[in-house]
């Protein structure tokens, strides 16, 4: 029985880790949950059946430890060959390159582990009369395993050690069981097998100030010559805030984003998607009497923040950690709504619809202003395409100014005329945005919809079309 819940345990804290793995290289969303559990259904019907036919054949208990052991080392092996096969894997395209690499790296082990629940049958299994009952109970055992594993994987062990020693400590849980179960000789294999992969964990990443998971994330903050950079969940560092060390401008977009409040004179602002609140800093430099309430749905993020990135609470700035959409269903009216709702390259499907801008839209003053940061490389503007067009369905304005990497989106409750934003970023009094004043006012242009790819609560391709952009520009 302790077999059944230990095998339980693992196939589900090992397909939890699995998720997290594949995201780097396809993202997070409905084809890599789609491909990971059919593939993990194949393995467990495939494990059912060939246990069975084991158990029957060799009827011996070493075979069950063995499959344990074997699964073991395979799980192990995941944090070695796992990350570059995703790599290779992500040029594939979203359906296939998730179906293939969940079959390659996550099939065998846990059609290993699944092999556990028949083969305890047959060995508790004395006779025809009990069988019912001695099936029942290694499956509701088996069972309540997975939920324990689910559960201890979603909000200790992920959170707490990261994918790589999640797996590795599966793995390690699973070789002293299985390799005990075997042979008491091969517990000095396990030593021999295990200590060089733990001993290597400290010596990676030497020059990574933090890294972290969450429920959310993998966490990494870096600094760069004279610039601190955090980096969430890409399997490039993906750089999602970034800060200068030594001064404020930072080359990059958020220097733009710094602009809004010069397009309405706002004087309340909502920020969904904090980050390490890169932007938030140079809002509170240059704008000093500005209201900011920012969000951020990880709580891990936000304490990165505040360790590292000099984000620091008062009564001009309230930090709040929420979803996005449920923190603006209950929030205030705004003067300027930012959207950077990034993890890694991908924005959340229910954070790019038509529903979640007229929400938006409902949260802002007479003349206020929405403004987004979009991802668009290479001249490559499938993303910003059905984003702007998305929005002009809501607001009788849109507007993009492409920067080099990002686009970024301005919509405005009012109708605007284009020489309007202009004139207004024209009357920038600060010397060190005047470089970027100028960038940003000779890029801007009207947008004027481009197609018929609406998002909407009921269809969105969002990650699709984020896939694409990464795939196309690489």
């Amino acid at each position: 029985m302790v077999s059944a819940f230990t095998a339980g345990a693992a196939i589900m804290s090992v397909e939890l880790a699995a998720a997290r793995m594949l995201s780097p290289g396809f993202g997070s969303g409905l084809s890599v949950w789609g491909a990971l559990i059919g593939v993990i259904m194949g393995a467990l019907s495939l494990g059912y059946y060939l246990g069975g036919k084991l158990a029957d054949e060799k009827n011996e208990i070493s075979e069950l430890y063995k499959a344990i052991t074997y699964a073991a080392i395979l799980v192990a092996l995941l944090t070695v060959y796992g990350p570059p096969t995703v790599g290779l894997l992500s040029f594939t395209g979203l359906v296939v390159g998730p179906l293939i690499a969940s079959i390659l790296l996550f099939l065998p082990p846990l059609m290993l582990l699944s092999m556990t629940s028949p083969m305890v049958i047959k060995f508790l299994t004395k006779s025809l009369g009990n069988v019912g009952y001695r099936s029942g109970s290694v499956y509701a055992i088996s069972t309540v395993g997975s939920i324990a594993g689910t559960f201890a994987t979603a909000f200790v062990l992920l959170p707490m050690l990261g994918t790589k020693n999640t797996l590795l400590l599966n793995a390690l849980v699973l070789f002293a069981f299985g390799a005990y179960g075997v042979s008491q000789r091969w517990n000095t294999l396990m030593i021999l097998f295990f200590a060089p992969v733990f001993l290597a964990g400290p010596l990676i990443n030497e020059a990574v100030i933090y890294e972290g998971e969450s429920q959310y994330n993998k966490i990494t903050v870096k600094d760069v010559g004279d610039m601190r950079v955090l980096g969430l969940n890409w399997e490039y560092f993906f750089i999602q805030s970034k800060i200068n060390k030594s001064g404020i401008i930072t080359n990059s977009y958020f220097d733009y984003m710094s602009l809004g409040p010069l397009l309405n004179d706002a004087q309340d602002s909502l920020w969904l998607g904090m980050g390490a609140g890169a932007c938030i800093r140079q809002l509170r430099y240059f704008y000093p009497d500005l209201g900011v309430d920012a969000v951020e749905i990880d709580p891990k993020v936000v304490e990165v923040a505040k360790r590292y990135f000099y984000i620091e609470e008062d009564d001009r700035l309230s930090v709040y950690v929420a979803d996005g959409r449920m923190f603006l269903r209950e929030a205030k009216q705004y003067d300027l709504i930012y959207l950077d709702m990034f993890s890694g390259a991908d924005i959340p499907a229910h954070l790019a619809t038509k529903e979640f801008y007229e929400l938006t839209d409902e949260h802002l003053t007479s003349d206020g202003v929405l403004m987004m940061n979009v991802l668009s490389m290479k001249d490559n503007h499938i993303v910003v395409n059905a984003l702007s067009d998305t929005l002009l369905e809501v607001y009788p304005s849109v507007f993009v100014s492409d920067i080099g990497g990002n686009t970024i989106v301005v919509a405005t409750k009012q109708a605007h005329e284009l020489e309007t934003l202009k004139n207004r970023l024209s009357k920038n009094r600060e010397p060190m945005l005047k470089k970027t004043v100028q960038v940003f006012s000779d890029g801007l242009i009207r947008h004027s919809k481009s197609g018929d790819n609406i998002l909407t609560d009921d269809r969105s391709n969002i990650g699709e079309l984020t896939f694409q952009l990464m795939r196309d520009s690489r």
